[in-house]
């Protein structure tokens, strides 16, 4: 697991998530800044993490992470409610292998909704307790009422941007690859393709051309990117600070 920066996250734990734990998948088929490392981009309490994936497209270590259940096309709901008549209301375990009825005036946390119930989170006593709830919409206002309404946390700037430069400077990496052949079958030189990475220093995304060939031979093609990238920032204050072999959007 990474962070939004993408450092090593050193246990689940340190990024909130305890057991049954829901984790929300916002991207399976992502890929690194590296531009080659396979992951899912995820969500844990509005924050961004990323998970690795083996070459298998399974996430690595997922064997040793516990239960884990995939729930497809789940409606994420962030809000609190509170249970109006005790009598009315079941609860049953994670696994649904238990089931109990829900105190009066009990408060619950929403999360998702799949395939009619709800995965909540109960919000008494000193314990984190999942479970399921079957929340009728005809109910709402009678037996259960919405009492806080949960704004989703807003993602980082340069978290919501840092995928976006990915996929462009992945773009370009791939016109170079497919130039550098050319030239090289054409030319009989075996030419190394230059590359372009990016890396993040706090706020600031730097995009940086590995090549053995002087980056002044780049002026253009970095003016050219940078433009592109110029479009990423339309809207915000950032700027895009560009030199040969070298790009900085601040």
């Amino acid at each position: 697991m990474l962070d939004q920066y993408q450092r090593t996250v050193p246990s689940p734990s340190n990024a909130g998530i305890g057991a049954f734990a829901p984790i929300v998948i916002r991207n399976f088929q992502h890929i690194l800044s590296d531009g080659f490392t396979p992951c899912a981009r995820v969500e844990v309490n509005g924050k961004v993490f990323f998970l690795i994936k083996e070459s298998d497209s399974r996430l690595a270590g997922a064997g040793t992470f516990g239960y884990q259940t995939l729930y497809r096309q789940a409606a994420v709901v962030r809000d609190t409610v509170e249970i109006l008549r005790s009598e009315r209301v079941l609860i049953q375990s994670v696994r649904r292998s238990r089931r109990s009825y829900l105190a009066s005036r009990e408060r619950l946390e929403r999360l998702f909704i799949h395939d009619g119930l709800t995965y909540v989170r109960r919000l008494a006593g000193s314990r984190t307790d999942f479970g399921w709830v079957a929340l009728a919409g005809t109910g709402r206002g009678t037996i259960w009422k919405v009492s806080t309404t949960v704004a989703p946390r807003p993602l980082d700037q340069t978290a919501r941007l840092l995928p976006r430069v990915n996929s462009a400077i992945r773009e370009t990496n791939i016109v170079l690859a497919g130039l550098f052949s050319f030239l090289n079958q054409n030319t009989g030189q075996q030419k190394a393709t230059p590359r372009w990475e990016v890396r993040q220093d706090g706020r600031i995304i730097i995009c940086t051309l590995q090549s053995g060939i002087p980056p002044t031979s780049f002026t253009e093609s970095s003016a050219a990117l940078a433009k592109s990238l110029e479009t990423l920032v339309l809207g915000t204050r950032r700027k895009v600070l560009a030199q040969p072999g070298r790009i900085e959007l601040r």
